[in-house]
C-alpha cells in the first residue's frame, strides 16, 4: 500500500507544493501564532484531507482518464486501486484519531468526510457545472477548520475562506477548458466536457468576485499591504489571460491558468501570513 501512495504522491501529489500549501491555508485565517500541537494537528489534517479528495476524485474520473490520461499509474496499474481505498480508510482513522482531543474542529472532519464521502458517490450524476462549486467547498471546509482548532474563529476568517473558495471555483472552470478541436474524433463524444465558451466568461466573472472579496477583506479586516498589493497585480495578470482566453477558449489558452489561477490567491495569501507575523513579532 504504501508503495502504490507514493507513486501517487509523486505522480499526483508532489509534496513540494502541497506542504506548503497545507500550511498558508493553515495559516491563513489566523490572528496569532497557535501552540506547536494545534499547528502540527491542523497541517497534517490538512494535508491528509486534500490528498484524500484527490485520491477520491482521480478514483470518481477513472473511465475517463484511462480516456484522456493513460499513462497515469492509477490507470496502468502502477498504483493499485485496492490500495487507494486501503489508504482512504486508514486516513479517515487517522484524521478522527489525531482530532479527537478537540470537539469542534473533531466533528467539523466529521463533517468534511461525510460531506465528501456523499460527493464522490454521486459526482457522476451531477451537471459538470456544478461539480466546480462542490469539490472545492474543500478548501472552505478548510479554513473553517483551522479556526475552530485554533480557537480563533472570526468573520475576517470566513470572508478569507469564501476568498480562496470562489477563487478555485474560478481557477476550475479556466484552466480545464477544452476546446472540440482539442480532441481527437473519437474522443469528442465519449469525453465530457462544458461549453468552453460559456465556461471562460464564468471563470472571468468569478475572478472578478474573488478580487472583490479580497478588497472588502483587505478593507475592513487589517489593510495588509503584501496583500492587496499582490491581489492586484495578480489580478491584472489574470484579466489579460482572460482576454485570450475569452478570445479563442481552447487547452493552449487554458494551459497559462493552472499556475497563474493558482497563484492569484494563493500569492496574496502568503504575503498576508508573512505581514502578519511581522506585525505580531514587532507589535
Amino acid at each position: 500500500m504504501i508503495i502504490s501512495i507514493i507513486r501517487f504522491i509523486r505522480e499526483r501529489f508532489p509534496l513540494f507544493i502541497t506542504i506548503p500549501l497545507a500550511s498558508i491555508i493553515f495559516f491563513a485565517p489566523l490572528t496569532s501564532i497557535p501552540g506547536i500541537q494545534s499547528i502540527t494537528t491542523g497541517v497534517v489534517s490538512i494535508f491528509m484531507i486534500m490528498l484524500m479528495a484527490r485520491l477520491f476524485d482521480d478514483l470518481s474520473d477513472f473511465e475517463i482518464d484511462s480516456l484522456t490520461h493513460p499513462e497515469r499509474n492509477l490507470v496502468t496499474g502502477k498504483t493499485k486501486i485496492l490500495h487507494v481505498k486501503q489508504f482512504l480508510w486508514f486516513g479517515s482513522v487517522l484524521l478522527l484519531a489525531i482530532n479527537a482531543v478537540q470537539i469542534s474542529s473533531f466533528l467539523c472532519i466529521i463533517g468534511i468526510q461525510g460531506f465528501y464521502l456523499i460527493y464522490f458517490h454521486t459526482k457522476r450524476r451531477l451537471p459538470l457545472y456544478i461539480q466546480p462549486f462542490l469539490i472545492n467547498l474543500l478548501f472552505g471546509f478548510i479554513v473553517v477548520y483551522s479556526m475552530l482548532l485554533s480557537y480563533q474563529f472570526s468573520v475576517s476568517g470566513i470572508v478569507l475562506g469564501l476568498f480562496i473558495w470562489i477563487s478555485t471555483i474560478a481557477h476550475d472552470f479556466s484552466h480545464s477548458i477544452t476546446a472540440k478541436s482539442d480532441l481527437s474524433e473519437k474522443h469528442q463524444s465519449s469525453i465530457p466536457r462544458i461549453n468552453p465558451e460559456k465556461s471562460a466568461i464564468v471563470s472571468l466573472l468569478f475572478f472578478v468576485i474573488a478580487f472583490l472579496l479580497g478588497f472588502v477583506y483587505w478593507i475592513y479586516y487589517g489593510k495588509y499591504l503584501s496583500f492587496i498589493t499582490i491581489l492586484i497585480l495578480n489580478f491584472g495578470y489574470i484579466v489579460f489571460l482572460e482576454y485570450h482566453l475569452i478570445k479563442t477558449p481552447d487547452k493552449k489558452h487554458a494551459h497559462p491558468f493552472y499556475i497563474g489561477g493558482f497563484v492569484f490567491f494563493i500569492a496574496p495569501i502568503t504575503g498576508l501570513i508573512v505581514e502578519k507575523i511581522i506585525r505580531i513579532i514587532f507589535k
